[in-house]
């Protein structure tokens, strides 16, 4: 993606135009304001085929090898069949080239701005028995009254299949735009099916909570946490890892820019 385009979208919007009149921006073949449009519009979006059987296979590998995962009772759920692996970018260095694929940054940075950060990484696997978890919302992190801009786009990347049988995510489309209601837990929700290697991303206002297992495959996938930098990150993956990271990596991992805040004095 050309410099110039960072946040291209995002700053036009901001300026009062409207996804009509916005020109595409298409990054390695993805129409990455169609995706923008529609993150604003029902508040997710699916890309098939992010990653290849190849990659996804070496991943799983990596996972299964490097990474200690441990049972972590998710929101609403009292079975203890989730296990997860928190701040994998500390641990291994076989996810690192999911962070700076060129379609992922620039949804990122146009749906929230040119400065992002990461916000949370995640390893996790619904295993089978795992019952349904609470919808919830990732941006209630900081105690800011809605409205507000958005402050998350989260990215849910698939290892297996996703399947209403072993527990695909439960999303509330368009309730990102509803700022004035209470999380309803007998909200009608969608599930979101698709094939490993996919990815679903959803604003950080969305409803949301993974589903319950009632099958025999396990559920494995990524999640990546992105937030605007101006927010303190949930995890400080930078100075958690004790990896040698590259200066460009340690930039999506903190300041995340590829140009410095600059003085408006």
């Amino acid at each position: 993606m050309p410099a110039n385009d960072s946040g291209r979208v995002r700053e036009l919007l901001n300026r009062g135009e409207t996804m009509e009149t916005i020109d595409p921006l298409i990054v390695d073949g993805l129409n990455v304001t169609e995706q923008i449009r529609l993150l604003e519009d029902q508040g997710y979006t699916i890309i098939p085929d992010f990653l290849t059987n190849t990659q996804v296979s070496e991943l799983k590998t990596a996972f299964n090898t490097d990474l200690p995962i441990r049972e972590m009772r998710a929101i609403g759920t009292e079975s203890g069949r989730t296990w997860r692996a928190n701040n994998f970018l500390a641990k291994t260095r076989a996810a690192v080239y999911l962070f700076m694929n060129p379609r992922l940054r620039a949804i990122v940075q146009n749906f929230l701005a040119d400065r992002t950060q990461i916000n949370i990484t995640t390893l996790f696997n619904a295993l089978p028995g795992e019952t349904k978890k609470f919808l919830h919302q990732d941006d209630g992190l900081w105690p800011i009254p809605r409205p507000h801009p958005h402050f998350l786009c989260n990215a849910l990347i698939a290892l297996d299949d996703f399947a209403v049988e072993n527990g695909a995510t439960h999303l509330v489309p368009y309730i990102h735009q509803w700022h004035d209601l209470e999380v309803d837990q007998a909200a009608q929700t969608i599930q979101v099916e698709m094939k490993a290697g996919s990815m679903v991303l959803r604003a950080g206002a969305m409803w949301h909570a993974g589903g319950a297992n009632t099958s025999q495959p396990e559920r494995m996938g990524v999640f990546i946490s992105h937030g605007v930098s101006y927010l303190r990150p949930k995890s400080h993956n930078l100075f958690l890892s004790r990896l040698r990271l590259s200066k460009r990596y340690q930039k999506r991992c903190s300041a995340c820019s590829d140009t410095p805040f600059r003085s408006r004095g």
